[in-house]
């Protein structure tokens, strides 16, 4: 519209039923913590920096972007104990506390192997104090991550 919004001018060539536009059903995805920004523009923007920040091997921006807003408030609700963990790593000075991909996995980043071993018992104190059975282990982060390599 020149102001910087989209429109949708499709509205005369829908039924009733399929009035509301793509545009409109993103407006629905909702703001959690209110701060007036939606929350796929937060995880979208997460995301870029999250992969400048692998590209420029920028360790504080890769940290600073790891939270997930949009998806982690649901899917962390199944995993018991999640928030104990959460808080018990982030007490004990983790960079950051994420669940890997759909869970219940969950990680923790440190910034040294001794760090890491004190986070990881933090965290399996708390989900041992409420109940949960769980695996754990310390391990650097890959690098130099994925890569082309000559057949020759």
């Amino acid at each position: 519209d020149g102001n910087g919004n989209f429109t949708d001018e499709s509205n005369s060539r829908l039924t009733s039923q399929m009035r509301l536009s793509a545009f409109g059903a993103a407006s629905v995805i909702a703001d959690i913590n209110q701060d007036g920004v939606n929350d796929v523009v937060k995880q979208t923007s997460n995301l870029a920096s999250f992969l400048i920040g692998c590209h420029q091997n920028d360790a504080s921006r890769v940290l600073a972007a790891t939270r997930d807003v949009l998806i982690e408030p649901h899917r962390s609700k199944l995993i018991p104990g999640f928030a104990e963990a959460r808080h018990a790593a982030l007490e004990a000075g983790a960079q950051a506390f994420s669940i890997s991909g759909s869970g219940p996995t969950v990680f923790a980043f440190c910034l040294s192997q001794e760090h890491a071993n004190e986070v990881c018992g933090a965290i399996c104190q708390a989900f041992h104090d409420v109940g949960v059975d769980f695996d754990a282990w310390t391990t650097r982060v890959g690098a130099p991550g994925a890569r082309l390599e000559d057949d020759e």
